[in-house]
């Protein structure tokens, strides 16, 4: 047996209520669920220490739920669109982008996925965003910005916004007065539904409670309050959580943490047709947070990106970013990826082969090289002229990964190395020259270069190789650290409370 709580507020202003069903995608019939997703977390504070808040916890479970919806061949999907970077600013022109494009492409849930917490002064609620520092804009230390319940209410109210969820500390704190009750004060000001945490929240138990909210939400069609009750019920059922200060699992209970205001009508968002049980195939990478988000930013901010795994022994680094190019595919950052292996522009009668099944193979990838001409990604990039708003979002995303093959140390240079280069700079120049972007515009396509390079040598060796490329010289130099240099999860159960919010 589950019980439901929901707390009401009696007056507030008034806002258009309805229960959120999915508009109607034209393009294949489908009804669609749209989510906005705000993630705003620092990974890499001023002190040099990093975030302990997974920025992919909320992000999997939601597309976890968009994967169960296509398992079950369910007529209704979800459509995630995440902001990035995850500064207010961008929030806005989000929802004005939304609001652009017409009421079938409104988002019926925002989801805060950003640190909440309660001023020592005046003792009101707010919300940090990020910022990045205009005066230094290679700065990867991301800053924080706070903002009030009125202004993130009147961004959800003009948009017509009733369902807000909050995966942030004291968002609902009930004994602090009447300031520090962050969903309150945004049920008064005319939210209509908000689903919050009464008081700090490790990763762990986001993972395991929007988990299990979404799958009732969006897979088996709960009213958001009874979402809510079971996944405070799965929250009882698991108690383990992991602290990153003792580096082990704690058992907690937490499960009344979670809370559900409500000032109007129950909002669920439909039955599915069929309980045919799907598979959940997307795997976490919460613990590569320091990545992911640096990777982000720089990415977001220079659209071309040099990723140097110095340290990377395991190909992780490979691994990480063929996992987010698949979530930026399904979040409607990019529409397409394309991944090639720089070793492919080794042309095989370059070489002296003697062994037929290297030359096979080299052959092999030469061929893959000519056919990803014709890919519907690379025909994006060529066929882009920037005449309508639609064609100035990003479309491509091309990964040229294992650099080293076409640069390596000079003791093992040979002569093919220097025909390949100047393949790979030709291929370069033809699909993110100059000439072809002075007819498009340069936000819509991002290339990210993966190598392994000595970190103390790796600025000299750019500006003497692709730093003299007129395309490569504005990328950016973002260094990967491997995971297992920081705090991440492994098995174990230890007492006590210890965790940060």
């Amino acid at each position: 047996m589950s019980v439901t709580v929901r707390r009401f507020f009696g007056s507030r202003q008034e806002s258009p209520l309805s229960p959120l069903r999915p508009t109607t995608s034209t393009a294949n019939g489908f009804g669609l669920f749209r989510i906005l997703l705000v993630i705003a977390r620092k990974f890499i504070h001023e002190n040099d220490s990093f975030d302990y808040v997974s920025p992919t916890s909320v992000l999997c479970s939601i597309l976890n739920a968009q994967q169960e919806l296509e398992w079950r061949f369910s007529p209704n999907r979800i459509q995630l669109e995440v902001v990035r970077p995850g500064t207010f600013e961008e929030f806005k022109a989000s929802l004005l982008r939304c609001e652009r494009k017409g009421k079938h492409h409104a988002f019926q849930i925002v989801h805060f996925d950003v640190h909440g917490d309660i001023s020592a002064s005046n003792h009101t609620a707010y919300l940090e965003f990020n910022k990045y520092d205009p005066n230094n804009p290679n700065n990867q230390k991301l800053q924080s910005m706070k903002f009030s319940p009125q202004e993130i209410a009147e961004q959800l109210l003009q948009h017509k916004i009733d369902c807000v969820v909050l995966s942030s500390c004291k968002t609902a704190v009930a004994d602090a007065g009447v300031e520090a009750n962050l969903s309150g004060n945004l049920l008064r000001l005319g939210v209509a539904s908000v689903v919050a945490m009464s008081y700090k929240i490790p990763d762990s138990m986001s993972e395991i409670f929007f988990g299990r909210f979404y799958q009732e939400l969006f897979v088996d069609g709960r009213e958001v309050a009874h979402a809510v009750a079971v996944a405070r019920k799965e929250l009882r059922q698991n108690q383990g959580r992991w602290s990153y200060e003792n580096e082990r699992l704690v058992n907690l209970q937490d499960w009344f943490v979670p809370k559900y205001y409500s000032n109007g009508p129950a909002i669920y968002m439909g039955q599915w047709w069929t309980k045919l049980r799907g598979r959940k195939i997307l795997k976490s990478i919460g613990d590569d947070r320091k990545n992911i988000l640096r990777l982000e930013g720089d990415l977001q901010r220079h659209h071309k990106v040099f990723l140097n795994a110095w340290d990377d022994v395991e190909g992780t680094a490979s691994i990480l970013v063929t996992a987010l190019s698949e979530i930026w595919r399904r979040t409607h950052l990019m529409q397409h990826r394309i991944v090639i292996q720089a070793g492919w522009f080794i042309h095989p009668l370059d070489v002296d082969i003697q062994d037929w099944r290297i030359l096979l193979a080299s052959c092999a990838h030469l061929l893959r090289l000519w056919m990803l001409e014709s890919s519907p990604g690379l025909q994006c990039i060529a066929r882009a002229d920037g005449s309508d708003e639609e064609s100035a979002e990003p479309r491509t995303i091309v990964i040229i990964d294992n650099i080293n093959a076409l640069f390596p140390e000079d003791v093992h240079r040979k002569a093919y190395h220097g025909l390949a280069e100047k393949r790979f700079y030709d291929w370069i120049e033809r699909y993110f020259g100059t000439e072809l972007n002075a007819n498009i515009n340069q936000n819509s396509h991002y290339l990210i270069l993966i190598g392994n390079f000595v970190q103390e040598t790796v600025k000299e060796w750019f500006g003497e190789t692709l730093g003299t490329s007129p395309v490569l010289a504005s990328s950016m130099l973002t260094e990967y650290i491997n995971p297992k240099n920081f705090p991440h999860r492994t098995e174990g159960i230890a007492t006590g409370r210890s965790w940060r919010g």
